[in-house]
């Protein structure tokens, strides 16, 4: 099966997720540098002209799975290579998950590797996965890599097309790392490497290993129907994983008023759910210059009002200071501190315009700080969103509930007559017999 670079990219990063990246970096004494990110939508026509100058590079790596890009970056960027950002390719910023892996330490014997297979060639590691997959204890590899100091074998994963969704993605993610966990498990023989995280980087095709000299190959394995690929649900359950289910990523603190005394639940439900959303930007590294005091301030105006104060006031805002796109100068940060850390929390409890110190209303932070719909959902606000998604959100949540009270009352219906017809019982509750039909098969699981 053809392995050239363009085929195994293409077959690595699959979908089609708006906003996602896959990252090359190289390696120098240690150090990490990045060469450059590429869109997964539009990286073909970008990297073609570089395929001959990453040709038998020295130490390039690129990353197994996608990430996450700020919509800024990538409108600069439109047709371009990205520049490097930093601290890109974490666990936290994940948008699609590409394949599942195994990394065997094979073909070397270094002191701190004691496996006493660690000897043992790369042809004898991959026959001994190979054996196992023809006798149905795992699935077929989609990949074969000689790195040049070892072995890995990757499976490729189907494509998601459900919208990304930042809980989804945490479990998504706990069942990844435990397939990973359950691979390694099956070859007590092999020195497989243990690390299992989504945010592991591999060799890029026909690049050089300096310890070795040797140049890394990428084997892609199929049939007539194309290379092999799995749903990662399927491949869990194949390998008898426990459906683990992760807790989503909050923001760097998790904000709770203290000593709130005005009573007023509303006025603490916004100031909490604001100050998550700004704190997940400010952690996703999405405040730029030019909007980075307007952000401050507010953070600092909300934390205010939730009678936050103190060191633990100043503490928040040197953090999140820190994580601008560049960070705010120190002396200018002082005077915020300075202006908001007087001021007294009942400043703060009129609604709208008639508060002493006014907030920023929800649509002006959105504008101002950039907030797209696509944005929104990948990390997951809640509070700063735009109107056209929260008006779908409230509908959707209205649905849910009109779907729950006619539930209740059928169940109800039931209990009382349980020989009743469908075309009666959806007379009373106003809605279609199928409709009936359907909430009842409901009802009998649960």
């Amino acid at each position: 099966m053809a392995s050239d670079t363009p085929t195994i990219l293409r077959q690595l990063y699959n979908h089609k997720r708006e906003g996602s990246t896959f990252i090359i970096s190289e390696k120098e004494d240690s150090e990490v540098s990045t060469y450059g990110a590429f869109t997964v939508l539009e990286y073909e026509h970008i990297i073609t002209p570089h395929l001959s100058i990453l040709y038998d590079k020295v130490d390039l790596f690129m990353t197994i799975n996608s990430f996450f890009c700020p919509e800024k970056i990538l409108a600069k960027n439109k047709g371009k290579i990205i520049p490097f950002i930093p601290n890109s390719f974490k666990e936290k910023n994940l948008t699609h998950l590409n394949a599942v892996y195994i990394d065997v330490d094979c073909g070397r014997y270094e002191e701190g590797k004691k496996h006493h297979n660690s000897m043992l060639s790369v042809f004898e590691a991959e026959t001994e996965i190979r054996k196992l997959a023809e006798l149905g204890e795992i699935p077929k590899p989609s990949v074969f890599i000689r790195s040049g100091q070892g072995m890995w074998a990757l499976w490729l994963l189907e494509a998601d097309e459900q919208p990304y969704h930042r809980r989804r993605m945490a479990e998504r993610l706990a069942i990844y790392k435990s397939v990973n966990k359950a691979l390694q498990q099956k070859f007590p023989s092999l020195p497989v490497d243990s690390i299992c995280d989504a945010s592991r980087i591999i060799r890029y095709p026909n690049s050089i290993n300096s310890k070795s000299h040797a140049s890394v190959s990428w084997s892609l394995q199929g049939d007539e129907q194309g290379v092999y690929r799995y749903n990662l649900e399927e491949l869990a359950q194949r390998l008898s994983v426990s459906n683990q289910k992760a807790t989503p990523r909050k923001s760097i603190i998790s904000f709770k008023a203290k000593d709130n005394k005005t009573g007023d639940k509303g006025f603490k439900i916004l100031n909490e759910n604001r100050l998550n959303d700004l704190s997940i930007l400010f952690e996703n590294k999405m405040i730029y210059e030019g909007y980075r005091r307007f952000a401050l301030t507010e953070i600092a105006k909300h934390l205010r009002a939730l009678r936050i104060h103190g060191e633990e006031f100043e503490k928040c805002l040197k953090r999140y200071s820190k994580l601008t796109l560049p960070p705010y100068p120190e002396d200018e940060l002082e005077n915020i501190i300075t202006s908001y850390g007087k001021l007294n929390p009942a400043d703060f409890i009129a609604n709208g315009q008639d508060a002493n110190v006014p907030f920023s209303r929800d649509e002006t932070i959105v504008k101002k700080l950039n907030i797209n719909r696509a944005s929104a959902e990948a990390l997951g606000l809640v509070q700063l969103i735009p109107q056209s998604l929260k008006e779908e959100r409230k509908m959707k949540a209205s649905k849910a509930w009109m779907i729950k009270e006619r539930r209740e009352a059928l169940e109800k219906l039931v209990s009382i007559n349980p020989n009743a017809r469908h075309v009666d019982l959806a007379t009373q509750l106003e809605c279609s017999s199928k409709t009936i039909q359907r909430d009842l098969k409901v009802l009998e699981k649960r």
